[in-house]
């Protein structure tokens, strides 16, 4: 991973993201705004992914410090924060009470509707206000994908994404019950429209513990059974459903996700997305018509995830589907008739362009007052 400061590297600035084995979502959403100041900076650039602890090896090269580093969640918000390197960190979920981090960070990129009053009146540096977040999803090569795919060719899909078990900002995990996925499959029963051919797909957090006594069941790896979750969504709906595909995601193996949204945008079809998903919303936005996109809670939601579904609902005319307080029905709520550009929801190119002025001088770094 380190360089010798001699040769190609010398003078070209590297854009760094942090990545590591479990934040799927973060490391995806640091890379795509790596990605797209990569486009727009007007130096030579070189994009590397980088651990936390890596990074911490790169502190003692000051040769580096005009270089930048990028990272996503709040697990890499304190490695942001002890960092000589030029920042931007990214977050869905704003945890409070962290402002002095925040604050020595460079650029900070948040979700309109994560930042209240308070919010804003304690960040004193650079902070760029999003729809939702930064991705890499283009309509061009999703389609392309696709094309080239052994998905059956249908004239319309109907594409179902199981959601998973997801942390609120305090750490806590909130599961994705058999209860909401009974719920779910209920719902499609009553709204089969059979010229839809139904393809469903999972993610790296379905079923992912044991909910009785929180441990982690590795279900996702190669040789793995099926999870227990997408197990009863799938028993729920095949008593009224028999055509359909499932894609089972596996780590280290082909993942069709892109594929599929690929089938999705090239057709007169529907999506089905997890509410507790803020990147599989923002990358649905930026690549289908959001008419033909179904956001649906679960109850594995935090108070994030509900705002930042409220928001959307409010803003671009997608369909809610409302889980009871009971989780066993949901109701449909459509509510917005905006007729909101489908490409404006890609946070990146738009992190990119307000933060590029500070990232590519020579200026000075902020200090950091907070090193360890």
């Amino acid at each position: 991973m380190m360089y010798e400061n001699t040769g190609e590297h010398q003078n070209m600035k590297i854009i760094y993201y942090l990545a590591n084995e479990t934040n799927i979502g973060d490391n995806a959403t640091a890379y795509a705004i790596a990605r797209k100041l990569n486009e727009n900076i007007e130096q030579t650039c070189e994009i590397e992914k980088i651990s936390a602890a890596e990074l911490r090896e790169l502190e003692v090269d000051t040769t580096r410090e005009n270089n930048i580093v990028i990272g996503a969640g709040v697990h890499n918000l304190q490695t942001l924060a002890y960092s000589s390197l030029k920042t931007v960190w990214s977050c869905h979920q704003l945890p409070m009470g962290y402002f002095t981090e925040i604050n020595n960070i460079d650029i900070v990129a948040i979700p309109e509707y994560a930042i209240s009053t308070e919010v804003e009146s304690n960040i004193t540096t650079k902070l760029i206000k999003t729809h939702g977040v930064a991705h890499s999803r283009e309509l061009s090569s999703l389609v392309s994908d696709f094309n080239q795919s052994d998905i059956p060719r249908k004239e319309r899909y109907r594409l179902i994404v199981l959601g998973g078990d997801a942390p609120d900002i305090s750490g806590k995990i909130n599961y994705f019950s058999k209860s909401s996925v009974q719920a779910l499959a209920n719902y499609l029963k009553e709204y089969q429209d059979n010229d839809e051919f139904t393809l469903i797909t999972n993610c790296h957090r379905t079923g992912k513990h044991d909910q009785e006594t929180g441990e982690i069941i590795d279900n996702h790896q190669k040789d793995s059974e099926l999870d227990a979750i997408t197990t009863e969504f799938i028993k729920s709906l095949s008593q009224v459903n028999e055509d359909y595909l499932v894609y089972d995601f596996k780590h280290n193996c082909k993942n069709y996700y892109t594929e599929l949204l690929g089938a999705v945008a090239n057709s007169d079809s529907i999506i089905y997305i997890p509410g507790e998903s803020t990147s599989m919303i923002s990358e649905a936005l930026s690549v289908i018509p959001a008419e033909k996109i179904y956001i649906y809670d679960t109850d594995s939601m935090s108070e994030a995830h509900h705002k930042h579904v409220k928001y959307t609902a409010d803003k671009f005319p997608i369909f809610h589907l409302k889980l009871s307080e009971a989780k066993d029905l949901y109701t449909r709520c459509h509510t917005c008739n905006s007729t909101t550009d489908k490409y404006d929801y890609n946070a990146s190119k738009h992190i990119a362009l307000a933060s590029k002025d500070i990232l590519e001088f020579e200026n000075e770094k902020i200090t950091p007052s907070i090193r360890p």
